[in-house]
């Protein structure tokens, strides 16, 4: 369960993306209503906390391997590494299409948080960051994904 949430965040956050690259317009919600949206500059933000019931550090070095992302988040197709701490994303877009998107890991705390952005010339330009904090009582690890 706790994966298939992190998969429909992603899957919000990329039917966001490709709203914004087709210039569809914007949410029509009053400046005010839209502050708390703009943690990452203009992006939109999509976030949740789940409670995992396995250790902080197995979290990690799973999530690290993002080539292991695509075994649950449904909208991707396949992660593949560059090396040098870059990875090709491709994920599936509306009609049958594809996307492709080159990432590059811009912090990376073991056991803590990755943090990852778009390069340039990538089919669409997105933000992420996975943390890890114990849950108290030794009741697992709540992992913490933000895609913008």
């Amino acid at each position: 369960m706790a994966l298939g949430l992190v998969a429909g965040l992603s899957t919000y956050g990329v039917a966001t993306l490709l709203n914004r690259r087709l210039g569809r317009p914007p949410d029509s919600a009053s400046p005010r209503t839209k502050r708390g949206l703009n943690k990452f500059g203009d992006f939109t933000v999509v976030g949740r906390t789940v409670l995992i019931q396995r250790p902080r550090k197995e979290l990690y070095t799973f999530w690290r391997r993002f080539e292991n992302l695509a075994k649950f988040m449904e909208n991707i197709e396949n992660v593949r590494s560059k090396g040098d701490n870059r990875h090709v994303w491709t994920i599936k877009a509306p009609a049958g299409t594809e996307l492709n998107v080159e990432t590059e890991i811009t912090e990376d705390r073991p056991g803590e948080h990755i943090s990852w952005a778009s390069v340039k010339n990538s089919d669409i330009t997105t933000k992420g960051r996975v943390a890890f904090r114990d849950a108290p009582d030794g009741r697992g690890t709540y992992v913490e994904a933000i895609i913008a």
